[in-house]
């Protein structure tokens, strides 16, 4: 018999995430399996012409599973699901990096994200004494690029602020009186502009022109200048 949908949830062996192994996460629930033998599954014998086929991924195993969708006849077109997970509850939460984009932000965040200022201060600091230009860019949050993204997240915590980021960051890029270019919003008007999608789970083409062309408008006028010594 042929199907003309198939769902495949391979299991994945994570072999340089030795934290699995060490940690004993999932090793009794079921075997795995390496790369080469899920490729080497006879999937086309099952599938009909033109047949779709969902393919479970997690994040470390992407590159993966676009080989294994090769592999096995079939040409990668969209994200059709993501799977959020909740607490016991049931309710949906935010992502504990994202948490920082509320009032309530996670503890081990929140210290990661001074010491990042800290890296970014330090850097420019070094980039000034050798007369190099340094300018602190901040990427989009694929989740929130999108008005819905960011209503989600707001209907989990209200305190939400999809621009929390570009907001702390470019005002600290002006205390240290360095260049300063977010994307957060540049992503949003031009996704409202014309609402094709900007990413797979990393820019796809249409993100990537996005952002050239935030680029060379930021520095057309940096290089025009005689502001900065290279």
């Amino acid at each position: 018999m042929k199907y003309k949908i198939l769902y495949a949830d391979p299991p994945w062996e994570y072999v340089k995430l030795n934290f699995y192994n060490k940690k004993g996460i999932n090793n009794k629930v079921y075997d795995r399996m390496k790369i080469e033998d899920i490729k080497s599954l006879n999937v086309n014998f099952i599938a009909e012409d033109n047949s779709l086929l969902f393919l479970w991924v997690t994040n470390p195993m992407l590159k993966k599973g676009l080989e294994v969708m090769a592999s096995w006849g079939f040409e990668f077109t969209t994200i059709a699901f993501v799977w959020v997970k909740t607490y016991k509850n049931g309710k949906e939460t935010i992502p504990k990096y994202l948490s920082l984009c509320t009032t309530s932000p996670d503890a081990t965040f929140r210290k990661n994200y001074q010491l990042n200022k800290i890296l970014i201060k330090a850097m420019a600091k070094y980039c000034k004494e050798k007369k190099i230009l340094f300018m602190l860019v901040t990427v989009d949050i694929p989740n929130i690029y999108t008005p819905e993204g960011e209503r989600k997240y707001k209907t989990i915590d209200s305190t939400f602020d999809a621009y929390f980021f570009e907001n702390d960051l470019e005002n600290y890029a002006t205390s240290l009186n360095i260049e300063y270019l977010g994307l957060q919003r540049i992503f949003r008007q031009a996704y409202e502009k014309n609402p094709v999608p900007l990413h797979w789970f990393h820019w796809n083409y249409e993100g990537h022109k996005v952002l050239a062309n935030a680029l060379a408008e930021k520095l057309k006028p940096i290089l025009a200048s005689n502001k900065h010594e290279w």
